[in-house]
C-alpha cells in the first residue's frame, strides 16, 4: 500500500498543477484516476440471538454444531474476511447480551410430529400447501405425484387433524397448512433406530436440566387451537410407526399442559397437535431477554495480522467445551460470541450509527477521510423482538418496524467530525436474512429498502449454507464494485510539443458486458484508457482531454473545429463524475470552468478514450501476440519455449508430474485463451484477456 501511495504522489508531481486537480488531499486524489487508495470501512453486524443454536431448518443443535447456522456464518465470514482483508478495513458487532446469560440445556422438540411413514415428502412442491389449503383437485395430483416418486408411501390426504378441523378458505386452515403439511423433515427414533420421527418443524426446548427425551400423546385432544389447552401423557420409549395410542408407548415418565410461548406465536403456533416430541441435544447459553443496543466485539480497522487475529478469535469454531468454556460474568467480554437472548435490531443500528459518529463511548469513528466509503452487512435470522429500551414484543413485530426503519434512514445522513470539521457520509446497510418465513421476508426487503442495499427491492436471502455463502460474497464484492477501481496513473511521454498521452489501469471486481444481444457478468477484469493530456503554457491551460466529439484519433483543442472536450474526474455524494468542458477558441483553457460542463459522465465507458486496451485485446488471436519475458535477456513467452519458462512459475510447473502440459496451459491463459481449470474469462465468442492489473503500475 505505501509503494502506491508513493508512486501516486511521483506521477502527480509530473503533471503540472492546476485547478482541475487542486486542493484535493492525497489520499482521496481523484484526478486523473479512479482510486481505491482509501479502504471502505465495513461493520459486519452478526445476530447473536438464541435461534443461532438451530440450523438452517429450524431444528435445535448447538451453537457448536457444525450444522448450526452460528457455526457455518462464522464459517462463511473467516473465508470472506481473509479473502477481503486487503481491500476493506473491518469490524464486528452484535446484540449487546443482559447479565443474566446463563448455561442452560437444549433440546430438539418436533411440533406435531408423526411416526408414519405415509406422512413423510422430502421435497414437496408448493402444490401441496395449495391442495391443503384450497382442497384444489390439480395441486392434489402434483403433490402426490412428486411425493410419491420420494416416498411411495406417501398419503396425500393425511392431514393432521387441526388442519381437517378448520374450513376451507380460513386463517387458521392456510396457517397450518403452511406450518406443518406435509412432513418434510425426520430423524431417528432414539428409542426405535429402524424407525423415524417425522415433522416440518422443530424448534429449541431450554431448560435448566438435561430433560433427556420424550414422546408426548394427548389422549383428550381438542383440535382448536387456543384454551383449553391439552393435556399430555409423556413417556419416554416410543416404538413403531402407528400414531395410535397406547399400543406403542412405555416407560411413562409424567403428564401436563402445554402451553404456547410468546416465541410460539410470533411463528403461528397456539396449539402443538396430537402427538409432541424432544430429544436432547447438549448445553447451551440463554436468556430471555436483552438490553436493546448493539455491542462492539471488533473496532473497524485495517486488516493486519493483529486485527485478523482480533476478528478470527471472536468468529472461533469451537466445539461443546470450548463454547461453553467462558466463566466471565459479562459473556460480552468471552474471547468468542456468545449466542444468547432475542433480537434488539432498531437499538443496535442505534449503536451502530453512534459508533460512526464517533459517538459511541470508548471509540472513536472509525472514518478517516471525507471520501471513505462506509457499510454496514447485517446478518440476522429473525425479525425484531426488543425495541431499544429492551422491551420485549415476540408477537408483533409490525409494531417495532418503524424504530428500525428510522435507524436505517438516520445512518444514511450520519455526521461524523473527519479532517478538521463535521462531514456528512451516507452509511449503507446490507440485510441478509437467514432461514426466514416467507412472511418476515417482506419485513427484511423493507429494511434493504431503507438501507440503500436492496436489489429490485429485496434483501439477499440465504435459506441453505451454500446460499448464505453466496449473498454474502456477493455483497463483499459489491462493495468492492462501489469503492474499488483503478491503480496508478502512468505518462506515456513526458513531452510531445503541446501534447502527450495518459494511461489509467482501471480493474473491477465485477462487470457486465454484452455481445450478441446476450449479457454476460465477468470477475476481476481490467482496463487501460489512453487519454490526452495537453501541457499548456499556463496552469490553467493544463488538463486531461477525451477524444470526442471528434474521434479521429488526433488531439485538436478547438471545439468548434471539432475538437476534444476538456475532461474533469470529481467525487461528488461519492460518486464519480467525469465532467466535460468545451474549448471553443482552442486557446487549451476549458470554456465556463467549473460551473457548465458540456457533458457529464457517471461512468469511464461513457467517456471517449483516445484507446482502450482490453477492448483491443479482446479482437486479438492470442497466437498473434508477441509477448516477451526477461530471463536473462528478452525471450518469447510462448508455449514452445516452455522448457525455458517453467523453472520461473513455483513447484506445481516444476514437480516432474505433467511439467511440459502444466507450464503450457498457464502460457496459453497468460497469452489470452481460454483453458479449462483456469479463471474462465469467456463471454460468447470471446474471451477478456486483460486481467486486473492493480499491482502493473505500482
Amino acid at each position: 500500500m505505501k509503494k502506491r501511495i508513493i508512486l501516486l504522489s511521483l506521477v502527480l508531481i509530473m503533471i503540472p498543477s492546476s485547478s482541475i486537480f487542486a486542493d484535493m488531499p492525497i489520499y482521496c486524489s481523484v484526478p486523473p484516476f479512479i482510486n481505491r487508495v482509501v479502504s471502505p470501512n465495513v461493520l459486519i453486524i452478526l445476530d447473536n440471538s438464541n435461534s443461532m443454536d438451530e440450523d438452517f431448518y429450524g431444528n435445535a443443535v448447538g451453537s457448536y454444531s457444525p450444522d448450526s447456522k452460528a457455526i457455518i456464518a462464522r464459517e462463511v465470514l473467516i473465508n470472506l474476511i481473509n479473502t477481503f482483508k486487503d481491500k476493506m478495513r473491518i469490524g464486528i458487532m452484535t446484540y449487546r447480551l443482559g447479565e443474566d446469560v446463563e448455561e442452560y440445556h437444549i433440546h430438539n422438540s418436533p411440533y406435531f410430529c408423526s411416526y408414519e411413514p405415509k406422512s413423510y415428502c422430502p421435497n414437496p412442491p408448493n402444490a401441496c400447501i395449495v391442495y391443503c389449503q384450497t382442497g384444489d383437485l390439480n395441486a392434489k395430483q402434483e403433490c402426490e405425484d412428486a411425493c410419491q416418486s420420494d416416498n411411495p408411501s406417501f398419503d396425500v390426504n393425511y392431514f393432521d387433524e387441526i388442519i381437517q378441523h378448520y374450513p376451507i378458505g380460513s386463517e387458521q386452515r392456510n396457517r397450518y397448512c403452511r406450518l406443518i403439511y406435509p412432513k418434510t423433515q425426520r430423524m431417528v427414533n432414539p428409542t426405535d433406530p429402524a424407525n423415524y420421527v417425522y415433522y416440518k418443524h422443530a424448534y429449541p426446548m431450554y431448560s435448566e436440566s438435561n430433560l433427556d427425551r420424550a414422546f408426548c400423546y394427548s389422549t383428550s385432544y381438542n383440535p382448536a387451537e387456543g384454551a383449553p389447552w391439552d393435556y399430555y401423557l409423556c413417556y419416554r420409549t416410543k416404538t413403531g410407526t402407528s400414531d395410535g395410542y397406547p399400543d406403542s408407548y412405555s416407560d411413562y415418565w409424567f403428564d401436563s399442559y402445554f402451553v404456547p410461548t410468546d416465541t410460539d406465536y410470533a411463528l403461528g403456533y397456539a396449539d402443538f397437535g396430537r402427538r409432541l416430541s424432544w430429544v436432547y441435544v447438549g448445553r447451551t447459553w440463554f436468556n430471555n431477554s436483552s438490553p436493546g443496543d448493539g455491542y462492539l466485539q471488533v473496532p473497524v480497522d485495517d486488516v493486519d495480522n493483529s486485527q485478523l487475529s482480533r476478528l478470527l478469535n471472536k468468529l472461533a469454531i469451537l466445539d461443546e467445551d470450548g463454547y461453553m468454556s467462558c466463566d466471565a460474568d459479562d459473556k460480552n467480554s468471552c474471547s468468542y460470541i456468545v449466542n444468547a437472548g432475542l433480537t434488539p435490531t432498531a437499538g443496535t443500528l442505534e449503536t451502530a450509527r453512534k459508533y460512526f459518529e464517533g459517538q459511541l463511548a470508548g471509540y472513536g469513528s472509525p472514518i478517516q477521510y471525507w471520501c471513505q466509503k462506509n457499510f454496514i452487512v447485517y446478518v440476522t435470522d429473525g425479525l425484531p423482538s426488543v425495541d431499544k429500551d429492551g422491551n420485549t414484543n415476540l408477537t408483533d413485530p409490525d409494531a417495532l418496524m418503524p424504530e428500525v426503519l428510522n435507524e436505517l434512514d438516520a445512518l444514511r445522513n450520519v455526521t461524523a467530525y473527519v479532517e478538521g470539521e463535521n462531514r456528512n457520509f451516507d452509511i449503507k446497510t446490507y440485510i441478509v436474512g437467514v432461514a426466514l418465513f416467507p412472511e418476515a421476508k417482506n419485513k427484511l426487503d423493507e429494511m434493504a429498502v431503507h438501507g440503500g442495499t436492496d436489489v429490485d427491492g429485496h434483501a439477499y436471502y440465504a435459506d441453505t449454507p451454500e446460499q448464505l455463502y453466496g449473498a454474502l460474497r456477493e455483497i463483499f464484492t459489491d462493495i468492492l464494485k462501489r469503492t474499488s477501481s483503478g491503480t496508478a496513473v502512468s505518462v506515456l511521454s513526458e513531452e510531445a510539443e503541446h501534447g502527450a498521452s495518459l494511461l489509467q489501469a482501471v480493474f473491477s471486481p465485477e462487470e457486465t458486458v454484452e455481445e450478441g444481444g446476450n449479457v454476460y457478468t465477468l470477475n476481476w477484469i481490467g482496463h487501460l484508457y489512453n487519454w490526452w493530456i495537453y501541457r499548456g503554457l499556463e496552469v490553467a491551460k493544463t488538463n486531461i482531454r477525451e477524444d470526442h466529439p471528434g474521434e479521429d484519433k488526433k488531439l485538436i483543442l478547438d471545439t468548434d473545429s471539432g475538437g476534444d472536450y476538456v475532461i474533469s474526474f470529481t467525487f461528488e455524494d461519492n460518486q464519480l463524475k467525469i465532467k466535460a468542458y468545451a474549448d471553443t477558441n482552442g486557446d487549451g483553457a476549458p470554456d465556463n470552468y467549473p460551473g457548465s460542463p458540456v457533458a457529464i459522465y457517471t461512468s469511464l465507458d461513457q467517456a471517449h478514450p483516445v484507446w482502450e486496451a482490453g477492448e483491443k485485446l479482446k479482437e486479438k488471436d492470442p497466437a498473434l501476440r508477441t509477448i516477451y519475458t526477461n530471463i536473462g535477456g528478452l525471450t518469447l513467452f510462448t508455449e514452445t519455449n516452455w522448457d525455458l519458462i517453467n523453472d520461473y512459475l513455483g513447484s506445481e510447473y516444476t514437480d516432474g508430474t505433467d511439467d511440459q502440459a502444466d507450464t503450457q496451459k498457464l502460457i496459453a491463459y497468460i497469452r489470452g485463451a481460454d483453458v479449462y481449470g483456469f479463471w474462465s474469462r469467456f463471454f460468447g465468442s470471446s474471451v477478456w484477456k486483460l486481467g486486473d492489473i492493480v499491482y502493473s503500475t505500482s
